[in-house]
C-alpha cells in the first residue's frame, strides 16, 4: 500500500502517516465474493486446522475450570472435524493422500496419478 508521509510535525522526528494518497488498486477487491464463487483451497483449510490443533494443545496447559475446559475442547474438536470434512470434500481421503505424497517410499507413478486426479482447489497436494 502506498502511503504518503506528511510532515506536520511540531518537533523533529514526528511525522503523521496519511492514507490520502492511497491508490484505488491498493484497496482489496474480491470479485469472487460478489459472484458467490469464494473457493477455499486445501492449503487454507489445512492451515486453519493446524492452527486449531495448536490452540487445542495450548488449552491443556491452562488453569480453566474443568467444565469450561471441556466445553472449549468440545468446540475446538468440532471446528477441527469440520475442517477435516471440508478437506475431504475438496479431495476424498485427503489426509491419506497427503500421507502417501509425503512418504519416502512414494513411487513417481503414484505421485503423478495423485497429481492428475487432484482438483485445482487441492493446492496443498499439488504444491507438494
Amino acid at each position: 500500500m502506498q502511503l504518503e508521509m506528511l510532515d506536520t510535525s511540531s518537533s523533529v522526528g514526528e511525522s503523521v502517516w496519511s492514507d490520502l494518497a492511497m491508490r484505488r488498486s491498493d484497496l482489496v477487491q474480491h470479485k469472487e465474493k460478489e459472484k458467490g464463487l469464494v473457493s477455499r483451497t486445501s492449503q487454507i483449510v489445512f492451515g486453519e486446522r493446524q492452527h486449531l490443533l495448536r490452540v487445542l494443545d495450548s488449552l491443556e496447559g491452562t488453569d480453566l475450570p474443568i467444565a469450561r475446559r471441556q466445553q472449549e475442547r468440545r468446540i475446538l474438536e468440532e471446528l477441527i472435524h469440520a475442517r477435516t470434512r471440508e478437506l475431504n470434500q475438496i479431495n476424498v481421503a485427503w489426509d491419506e493422500k497427503i500421507g502417501l505424497v509425503l512418504s519416502a517410499d512414494a513411487k513417481p507413478e503414484m505421485l503423478e496419478k495423485l497429481a492428475k486426479q487432484a482438483p485445482p482447489e487441492d493446492f496443498y497436494l499439488l504444491r507438494l
